[in-house]
């Protein structure tokens, strides 16, 4: 039961960061009537302008916050004005491919200023925190307490001010919102503003939960966030934070069954693998016999916490590959220190 309630911590926090993507995408969709594959570039932007901007404030995460926020409207008012507004009117397909596009243009440039490598922020993760059954960083609640913060100014933004009027307006029908006296486009121009802020806010936060990124960090990022949007029913805001919730951790939960099927033991001597649920098989590894190992973490597995350890012993052909290790760095800490410590003894015994 506390694994689990430790997997469901990881979704709540990952779902936090997908709120804020999903309902960017939704507000793009309802007042444009476009889904915008370009999307996930905004938080991608958003996240190389944080990289860029602890450098120039001397790793003050409010400030690379704001940076990331500014990129993502920059980005918004420039996509819409640029390519939306353009081909509006055209079909489905057309947009579809000209947004594509644009999102590989933006991946590309991005590789030629910032390398295709994966480059990391600077900033500390915090110490890990028991609230209530969950285990979460500093950085994890951060996540969360942004989020629910900015659902909250979200909200009122859309129920309480002339502008949120005019969004909801514009997005049940443009023509007649315009013939009612509200400048359409300037609406949609400023709500695309809006959904790029949000969206390179998340890129931040985003890029800073999994430690280290690349440009291709939003494009991956972009299939959960269309998924949350239309569980939540696409071009509904407030049900799109619930969409993420229930994808966040409808995912999580997958991959807890997973970890639930591949269980790794670690003694003194030996690292024991245990696998399947109903039936199980077993099988051991000498620590003796360990000769290298090495990790593995694609931007899901970094997402969600879990990752591959492909072990490398002496007397066997090919390596022996653990599958789905929760934390895979912790784990491979942990045999990386039994080695050394057997070195040790092994040292000391025979001077």
């Amino acid at each position: 039961m506390g694994t689990f309630l430790v997997t469901v911590g990881i979704g709540l926090s990952t779902a936090a960061i997908l709120s804020l993507s999903a309902v960017a995408f939704t507000l793009e969709y309802a007042v444009s009537r476009v889904a915008n594959f370009a999307h996930g570039e905004f938080l991608t932007i958003g996240a190389y302008a944080a990289y860029t901007g602890q450098k120039l404030f001397h790793q003050n995460v409010a400030a690379a916050a704001l940076i990331a926020a500014a990129a993502g409207l920059v980005a918004g008012l420039l996509l819409n004005a640029g390519l939306i507004e353009q081909f509006r009117g055209r079909s489905a397909i057309t947009v579809f491919i000209a947004t594509l596009g644009a999102s590989l243009i933006v991946q590309n440039v991005l590789m030629i200023i910032y390398g295709a490598a994966s480059v990391s922020y600077t900033f500390t993760q915090g110490g890990l925190h028991h609230v209530g059954p969950f285990r979460w960083t500093t950085t994890d609640i951060e996540v969360i307490c942004s989020a629910l913060a900015v659902a909250g100014l979200i909200y009122l933004l859309l129920q309480r001010t002339r502008f949120g009027k005019a969004i909801r307006a514009v997005s049940q029908d443009r023509a007649l919102a315009q013939v009612s006296g509200i400048p359409a486009r300037r609406i949609v121009m400023q709500t695309w503003a809006l959904a790029g802020a949000i969206s390179g806010f998340a890129g931040f936060m985003l890029a800073d939960t999994i430690g280290t990124f690349s440009p291709t960090l939003g494009f991956s990022f972009l299939l959960l966030t269309i998924t949350a949007t239309v569980a939540g029913g696409i071009g509904r805001p407030y049900a799109t934070f619930g969409g993420a919730l229930l994808v966040g951790l409808g995912v999580i939960n997958l991959y807890y069954w997973g970890w639930r099927a591949h269980e790794y033991i670690l003694t003194d001597q030996r690292v024991i693998l245990n696998e399947g649920i109903v039936s199980k098989f077993s099988r051991s590894i000498a620590i003796d016999r360990i000769q290298d190992l090495t990790t593995f973490q694609g931007l899901w597995g970094r997402t969600w916490g879990f990752g591959d350890i492909e072990l490398e012993s002496a007397g066997r052909e090919g390596a022996e590959l653990l599958s789905t290790v929760p934390r895979p760095q912790q784990l491979r800490n942990a045999i990386f220190g039994q080695i050394e410590a057997r070195r040790r003894q092994g040292g000391s015994a025979n001077p």
